[in-house]
């Protein structure tokens, strides 16, 4: 029973709503017959584990090889000799922003604006940068993954958080390209999912209790993909695990997961995705650790003979936190005050 309330619980309040599904996947739709070329979704909304309100989407576009083949040796191309840093595409992308620019106006879309960024177009659909938007990243094609899929090199934006990536660009910071193998992770999580749907549950439980902790403490760090790939290892020796257990388990390990890196690049076993922790304050571990002790007692007291409605009031205690100085006070967050804009 608290298993099913838990699992509704995320389906109502932090799963995104099928209206923001339809709109992003329309979009994306759209930005596709755009695209000369192979391209494909990225990040959460790929791998059906965003939260609400959707405010971004990577698009990852294959660089035609007769793209390339104007930049390289048409020997190279194919991702076997071709050094990406060696890759100006300023020409590329600032082409792509152009055409984008046509075509949406042909197809009736109206955008905010469509910019070429040194490694990347983003196209802004609301009236504000904040609002949803696209990006566009480029990717060149280096060997393949055991599923038989293409890994990319790919400007380093492709594994940071769209706020992070507008400093980067305002800051003018050098921008590496890297390996990276999205479809790996989408086709992981997919099968893991297929296996036990509780998988995704805890994952958006997980992500959505970070972004709350964060809003209180902004100082910490604990990434959204990070959580994500720590959950699939925990699903990975936990089979049939449950929502509940899921939780309880990933809760009570943050201490863990914060002492050192722990969780393999799938396109490069020498580097961690997690490798960040070692800049953590001791301070903002805490914080954190203390904070999922917190979730780990509220879940252990949730009683199968209590009333649905006073399982979900429980629940939503988790995502109830605030403070005043140093003591902790309630404060709801749900529902979500930040409105979806579904507009085009």
């Amino acid at each position: 029973m608290i298993n099913e309330i838990i699992n509704t619980y995320v389906k109502e309040n932090i799963s995104p709503k099928d209206f923001e599904k339809k709109d992003v996947s329309n979009k994306y739709e759209d930005i596709s017959k755009m695209l000369k070329g192979f391209n494909f979704q990225s990040g959460s909304f790929a791998r059906f584990t965003s939260i609400t309100p959707i405010n971004d989407l990577d698009v990852i576009w294959e660089l035609p090889e007769d793209i390339l083949s104007k930049k390289f040796d048409p020997s190279q191309v194919g991702g076997k000799t071709i050094d990406p840093s060696d890759l100006d595409i300023s020409d590329i992308l600032e082409g792509l922003a152009n055409k984008l620019k046509d075509e949406y106006g042909r197809i009736g879309v109206n955008v905010m604006k469509i910019v070429a960024r040194e490694h990347s177009v983003s196209i802004f659909f609301g009236p504000t940068e904040d609002d949803f938007s696209i990006d566009v990243v480029p990717a060149i094609p280096s060997g393949l993954n055991e599923y038989g899929q293409s890994i990319y090199w790919v400007p380093e934006i492709a594994k940071i958080s769209h706020s992070r990536r507008k400093n980067m660009y305002l800051n003018k910071e050098k921008i590496e390209w890297i390996k990276s193998d999205p479809r790996g992770y989408i086709k992981e999580a997919a099968d893991l999912n297929n296996h036990n749907n509780n998988y995704r549950h805890v994952v958006k439980f997980c992500k959505k209790w970070k972004w709350v902790v964060k809003q209180v403490y902004p100082e910490i760090k604990f990434k959204s993909f990070h959580i994500e790939m720590l959950i699939k290892e925990l699903f990975n020796r936990n089979l049939e695990i449950n929502t509940l257990n899921g939780l309880l388990l990933f809760f009570s390990e943050i201490k863990n997961y914060l002492s050192e890196p722990k969780i393999k690049d799938r396109a490069n076993n020498g580097k961690f995705i997690d490798d960040y922790v070692f800049a953590q304050s001791e301070e903002s571990k805490n914080k954190l650790i203390n904070e999922g002790f917190k979730v780990v007692n509220i879940l252990n007291n949730l009683s199968s003979e209590a009333d649905g409605d006073v399982i979900k009031t429980e629940i939503s205690q988790i995502f109830s936190i605030s403070k005043v100085g140093n003591a902790p006070v309630s404060k709801s967050f749900f529902p979500i005050s930040k409105p979806y804009s579904s507009s085009v």
